[in-house]
């Protein structure tokens, strides 16, 4: 998992860390029941301390995002509604998630290569000032 931390930021790693799976998860590229990384695998590959991960994952389920199981593992936590999970998002939170999200995708061709004939194209009036 990449996860980008900022070491010498203000903000310590574990909130960062708590911070990504937060954004993830809001913006639906986590998904309800989906498996979080074992806590030894995540500081394994980030370079952290057991303990940073922790405090992360702890985080995670005093805000309700997560649910752990004891022996099973640490899963994305089911959501009320998806009505109140929208309005609760933020756009700002997404912007960071597009870049990944896009990537994910995998999109074989290149789109500046697509073309469009606005020769028939009808623009809407509000479009135009006085």
């Amino acid at each position: 998992m990449n996860i980008p931390l900022k070491r010498y930021s203000h903000v310590p790693v574990h909130e960062q860390i708590c911070q990504y799976f937060i954004d993830r998860i809001s913006s639906n590229m986590l998904k309800e029941g989906e498996q979080l990384p074992s806590v030894r695998k995540l500081a394994k590959e980030l370079g952290v301390a057991l303990v940073t991960v922790q405090k992360a994952y702890q985080q995670l389920q005093q805000k309700g995002y997560v649910e752990s199981f004891q022996g099973k593992g640490i899963f994305v936590r089911q959501r009320a509604s998806s009505a109140s999970t929208s309005l609760d998002t933020k756009w700002q939170m997404l912007v960071p998630d597009y870049v990944p999200r896009a990537q994910s995708l995998a999109i074989s061709q290149p789109l500046r290569n697509i073309r469009y004939n606005l020769a028939t194209a009808c623009f809407h009036g509000e479009l135009f000032h006085d």
